[in-house]
C-alpha cells in the first residue's frame, strides 16, 4: 500500500498592512512530523523576517507574503530536512542530533539510512537592504 505524502493547503490571511498569518501552522509541522519550532526558524531564515508562534496554532510572519511563496518554502524545507536520504517520495523520518559531532541528521524510518542535514543557521542567507548599503560603503 503507497501513502501519499500531502501537506496540508495553507490558511495565510493579511493581518494589518505589514503582516501575514498561517493559520494552520501547527497543522503543517505535524504532518511534517517536526517540531513548530524548527519549521518557524527555517521559514524565518528563508523569508530573511521574523516569525513568531502565536497562541491557537498560528503563525505570524512580518511581511507580506502570498501563499505560493510560502508553500515554495514549506515544499523546500520537506524536501530537505524530511524526505527519506534512500527511498525518495518516503517522508517517514525523524531529525536526530548526533551527540558526537553535534551535527543534526534525518534517519528513515523504514531503512535506517541517515543524512547529514545542515545547521538552520547556515541554510540560506537573504541580502537585506542594510547588507548592500553595507557592501556600497565598503568599496
Amino acid at each position: 500500500m503507497f501513502l501519499r505524502f500531502e501537506i496540508p493547503a495553507l490558511k495565510v490571511h493579511r493581518h494589518g498592512s505589514k503582516r501575514t498569518v498561517i493559520e494552520n501552522f501547527t497543522d503543517v509541522a505535524s504532518v511534517l512530523n517536526r517540531e513548530n519550532e524548527h519549521v518557524r526558524l527555517y521559514l524565518s531564515v528563508e523569508l530573511g523576517t521574523e516569525c513568531h508562534l502565536a497562541p491557537v496554532s498560528r503563525l505570524i510572519i512580518d511581511g507580506k507574503f502570498v501563499c505560493r511563496q510560502l508553500e515554495a518554502v514549506i515544499k523546500k524545507y520537506a524536501t530537505e530536512f524530511v524526505e527519506s536520504p534512500s527511498l525518495k517520495g518516503s517522508f517517514d523520518t525523524v531529525l536526530t542530533r548526533d551527540p558526537v559531532s553535534k551535527l543534526t541528521e534525518v534517519v528513515c524510518n523504514k531503512t535506517g539510512s541517515r543524512r547529514f542535514v545542515p545547521s538552520l543557521r547556515h541554510t540560506a542567507h537573504t541580502t537585506t537592504k542594510a547588507d548592500r548599503k553595507k557592501e556600497r560603503h565598503a568599496t
